[in-house]
């Protein structure tokens, strides 16, 4: 029997930098039976004549141009969807890069376990190509809600396995599937896009294989959309984890992981530090997220308390040493974050050990801690 075809598609945009290593990584696959769509998404600088010369060495390859960016990765992904004539799909962005065994390693589980959905590990590097993390979710197959059951304790305790969810490149799909159900990728937001697209399909409950291969190299920008804060962020965080969440309820997972899992999300503190807005925006960011009667109801279901104090020290460090501000001028945000955080625990002990550490005698903004024990009385 011959080998099934594959499609893979890619969204180019300014990509002139890494848009050659990404191609030559598929070209020199030793799975070969695929066809490779590359969508340029209106870029501007030489990403469209490097495609131009890459599509003429390799009839697989197939150029989409779009002529002016939409500002949306969505749309280009959904027109490569569309165009797609594989049994299997998979994506690859401009910047990362497969191993040469890559398509072989997913196909074999696919076709082995008729999976719509084979999930594998990865690589993550940094500008440098460093080897910054890895990530592997295993050998498993998951076809009935208890092998997802007894699988999620891995999901929502292992670092890095909400890639088991999220993340759309490391993943191959099973085209026919995707078709079935109408899925395609969110036009209106590149943030948690990826998050969207794949609770589009696990609310199927697809059949599904992961495999311990870390066969793709994810390619970590500093400046990253999802990993670099943007002023109203929370937004989109706080509709991802609503609809995590009653996917999680929906299926009966346990729990605690499934609060364990949003944890990463609900404690942002350190996120909105990141953001390159003035001291006012930020602060009324803050404001924004915890007063929000969603998020104060997750927050309160919080179990890892000890992550959510790393979350928090991390975060007034980030904002001290940007904004050279005081622990005094964070006083109402961090104080309404422990009032929900710490509602039901030993409020002044923990408040007294996180300013200890943070504002220890030799950081420059150590001013003592009993004015803010006293401000949480008004809370």
């Amino acid at each position: 029997m011959s080998d099934p075809l594959v499609s893979i598609v890619t969204s180019a945009y300014n990509a002139e930098k890494t848009i050659v290593y990404a191609v030559e990584s598929v070209l020199t696959q030793t799975y070969q039976n695929f066809e490779y769509i590359i969508i340029d998404h209106g870029s501007t600088d030489r990403t469209g004549e490097l495609l131009e010369k890459l599509s003429r060495k390799d009839p697989r390859v197939k150029i989409i141009r779009i002529l002016k960016n939409t500002g949306c990765i969505g749309k280009a992904l959904n027109l490569g969807l569309q165009q797609a004539n594989g049994m299997y799909i998979t994506f690859l962005d401009a910047d990362d890069w497969f191993n040469p065994d890559h398509l072989e390693k997913m196909v074999q589980p696919a076709e082995d376990m008729q999976s719509d959905i084979v999930i594998c590990g990865f690589l993550i590097r940094d500008e440098n190509h460093h080897l910054l993390k890895t990530f592997s979710p295993g050998d498993n197959l998951l076809t009935r809600k208890e092998d997802w059951n007894k699988y999620s304790e891995f999901f929502f305790t292992e670092s890095l396995s909400f890639a088991c969810f999220d993340f759309w490149w490391n993943k191959l799909y099973k085209l026919s599937f995707l078709r079935k159900h109408s899925i395609s990728f969110p036009e209106s937001k590149n943030v948690y896009g990826d998050s969207e697209f794949n609770h589009g399909c696990f609310k199927f409950f697809p059949n599904v294989v992961t495999i311990p291969s870390t066969s793709i190299n994810y390619f970590q920008y500093r400046s990253s959309t999802t990993h670099t804060y943007y002023i109203g962020n929370y937004k989109d965080r706080i509709d991802y984890i609503c609809r995590w969440k009653l996917f999680f309820k929906q299926h009966g997972y346990i729990p605690k992981f499934a609060i364990t899992y949003l944890n990463r999300f609900l404690c942002t503190f350190h996120g909105i530090a990141t953001t390159t807005a003035s001291l006012d925006d930020t602060l009324r960011e803050l404001q924004d997220w915890y007063e929000n009667p969603i998020v104060y109801s997750h927050l309160s279901e919080i179990n890892n308390i000890e992550f959510a104090l790393n979350e928090l020290e991390l975060g007034v460090q980030l904002l001290a040493a940007k904004y050279c501000c005081t622990a005094k001028d964070l006083s109402y945000w961090i104080s309404q974050y422990y009032n929900i955080i710490l509602s039901k625990a030993h409020l002044d002990k923990q408040f007294n050990d996180i300013f200890e550490i943070v504002f220890k005698e030799d950081n420059p903004c150590m001013l003592g801690i009993q004015w803010i024990a006293d401000d949480l009385t008004c809370f």
